[in-house]
């Protein structure tokens, strides 16, 4: 509704404003004068062309608006026929009421859209951060109790090759499912901080982060890989007999 008022106000027409759901006939006719966030000033005009100083609407309040019918091009007639004029006001630059184009409106709302999309970035790299150190200790602490069987299976007959094998399954499903329950907790969470950017800036427009995903499970594996390069390297400073025997 905001791209519409500003184009209005840009046009220097006169409007009818429709602020009842329920009476079709209740409206005001007016210049708009100055565009805000949440508000809109007008230049109001009465039925008989007349000049009725300012009304200070909400944005929200709008239904419906009316511009170069036949009704409008009457009042705006009589409005110059009568030689009415409107007292110019002087409206603060510091105040709401400064939006001028459409690009200003965008802009405006795209600083306040980038001071709350950089406080949620600094909680998600939080976030990864803490789920990768969760993952490399998870997965160290899984082999260091693990080394004794290990030990055991190579003792039997487990190839090396099988053995990186094994882990590298084993890593596959850590990874899998630090990203399922990434993609629960981020969709969920997601969804409530999509519905806080759509009430801080109706012309933002979101698509699924596909590629942060898709980097996201590659970091992941990445991380795997290094930590099966690691524990396999550990085994091998090791003897079976060292391996297989109980860590007091």
């Amino acid at each position: 509704m905001i791209d519409e008022v500003i184009k209005m106000k840009q046009n220097k027409n006169i409007v009818s404003i429709f602020c009842d759901e329920t009476d079709s006939t209740t409206f005001l006719e007016g210049y708009i004068y100055a565009v805000g966030v949440q508000k809109f000033l007008i230049k109001h005009i009465t039925p008989h062309g007349l000049a009725d100083g300012y009304i200070l609407k909400e944005l929200d309040s709008i239904v419906h608006l009316e511009t170069g019918g036949k009704y409008e091009r009457k009042i705006e007639k009589l409005y110059h026929k009568k030689n009415q004029k409107h007292i110019d006001l002087e409206i603060d630059k510091n105040s709401d009421l400064v939006m001028d184009t459409i690009e200003e409106s965008v802009n405006y709302y795209n600083r306040n859209q980038q001071l709350v999309f950089g406080a949620f970035l600094i909680v998600a790299i939080i976030v990864v951060c803490f789920s990768l150190i969760n993952l490399v200790n998870t997965t160290i602490t899984n082999f260091l109790s693990r080394k004794q069987e290990i030990g055991m299976l190579q003792a039997i007959g487990l190839s090396k090759k099988q053995l990186i094998r094994m882990l590298c399954y084993e890593g596959m499903i850590y990874s899998l499912f630090a990203v399922l329950v990434t993609l629960i907790l981020g969709v969920g969470l997601g969804s409530l901080c999509i519905q806080i950017m759509r009430s801080l800036n109706p012309y933002f427009f979101y698509s699924f982060p596909w590629p942060v995903v898709l980097i996201y499970s590659a970091v992941l594996l990445a991380v795997q890989l290094i930590l099966i390069a690691y524990t396999t390297g550990n085994l091998k400073k090791q003897s079976l007999v060292d391996q297989i025997r109980t860590m007091e």
